[in-house]
């Protein structure tokens, strides 16, 4: 009969199969007691672990525990760990390390780029072909110098006379003559200026919604083409809605501009939107083969095919802006009204003045939401806003575009 192993000695040493763990336990007497609830705790998740760890607030210690883990057997996953290498539990949270969480971009692009040396590699491959785009791209710019400046020259008139019609909107009876014969010559300018300096058929062609000529066009071109058109019709917008505003108020009551406004701009999309098809479509289907050469009608197959791609998908576009014309169309026909006349006892509660304009009331308009205001100053804030001055309620439609804005969005399709 096998005699019973001895009890075990300092440093208290454990034997399981191969693997030969040696604990060493700095606690005085009650060292059985606190290596039997460190094994304990790390059966538990990290978690928990750090929370025995803690100090309980109660003015009890924290158990100090010093650990050394020697494997002899080679099928362990720890292979070989020195006593140099020990965990040592911390004896207070104040000794757990803190994480330094950066929020620096760039030194998470470093790390991600440290962590990925491929992706470092490509990078840096993307670096050397750097001074060959710009290379390029300065040729490019000069070669078509005067279509830049064109087109700049549209688009800077194009703010301008846009932010001008807003801001004598805004002015409603004292709207200034001035300002909107400014943006009146500057369109005709810059109209001019396109025709003499870029004009050409397909540009006319593409305003007036025809098929370019039989020519094909560059990707270059096309571009050019539909851009130019687009800015010529928005300037040809915002000189409509100036019109509008240099009109009196007799002819076009203020309460009433909101909604011509809307119809305006909602004809100036639909319109833009068909004048880009027939360039794309003169661009797709139109092959640089001859008639003669045995790829033309392959060329004619593709171009049909990117046709019928191009056509469904502005088809979709086309039923949304055809929706919204007619929406338009309809307000224009309807009265704009958003609330009834006041009694002489609900003018008393109100007070003697139009809280938006702080004058006595023209045409006060009591609202649902019991509130009374004039009602060209209500008209000019609910075409801006859709909600109650006072109290928010909404009492309104969308407003937009009422507010003589012109969309800055360029229709390149």
């Amino acid at each position: 009969m096998a005699s019973r192993p001895p009890p075990p000695t300092s440093p208290f040493q454990l034997t399981f199969g191969s693997p030969t763990w040696r604990f060493q336990i700095q606690q005085g007497n009650s060292q059985q007691l606190v290596l039997s609830q460190w094994l304990q705790g790390q059966r538990l998740p990290a978690r928990q672990r750090e929370s025995l760890t803690q100090p309980s607030g109660q003015g009890q210690p924290a158990t100090n525990i010093e650990t050394a883990v020697d494997i002899s057997s080679s099928d362990s996953p720890i292979l070989n760990q020195s006593p140099s290498n020990a965990h040592t539990l911390p004896s207070s949270p104040t000794t757990q390390p803190a994480t330094n969480v950066s929020t620096n971009p760039f030194s998470a692009i470093n790390l991600f780029l440290e962590q990925n040396p491929e992706m470092y590699g490509v990078l840096q491959t993307l670096l050397t072909y750097i001074p060959f785009l710009i290379l390029i791209l300065f040729k490019e710019i000069y070669k078509h110098t005067s279509d830049i400046l064109v087109i700049l020259a549209l688009v800077v008139t194009f703010i301008h006379a846009d932010r001008t019609v807003q801001r004598e909107v805004a002015k409603q009876g004292k709207r200034e003559l001035k300002p909107l014969g400014i943006i009146t010559v500057n369109i005709v300018a810059c109209t001019l200026l396109v025709h003499f300096l870029c004009g050409d058929s397909e540009f006319y062609h593409s305003l007036l919604v025809f098929p370019p000529n039989s020519a094909p066009l560059s990707l270059a071109n096309l571009l050019w083409v539909v851009t130019t058109t687009d800015h010529i019709l928005k300037l040809f917008t915002v000189f409509l809605k100036g019109l509008l505003v240099s009109f009196p108020l007799g002819f076009f009551p203020i309460s009433h501009r909101g909604k011509y406004f809307a119809f305006v701009e909602r004809s100036s999309h639909l319109y833009r939107a068909l004048a880009a098809v027939p360039p794309w479509i003169h661009y797709l289907l139109t092959s640089q083969s001859s008639e003669n050469s045995s790829l033309y009608y392959y060329d004619t197959l593709i171009g049909v095919c990117l046709c019928g791609i191009y056509l469904t998908c502005k088809a979709y576009r086309a039923v949304k802006l055809v929706t919204k014309w007619k929406l338009s169309v309809s307000k224009l026909f309807q009265s704009t009204c958003y609330g009834s006349l006041p009694t002489n006892e609900q003018l008393q509660d109100a007070g003697p003045m139009c809280p938006i304009c702080h004058d006595s009331y023209r045409k006060p308009t009591f609202l649902s939401c019991k509130h009374i205001f004039c009602e060209d100053c209500l008209s000019m804030w609910l075409d801006r806003e859709r909600t109650c001055p006072m109290c928010r309620s909404t009492v309104a439609e969308d407003p937009k575009w009422k507010d003589g804005s012109t969309s800055y969005l360029v229709q390149l399709f």
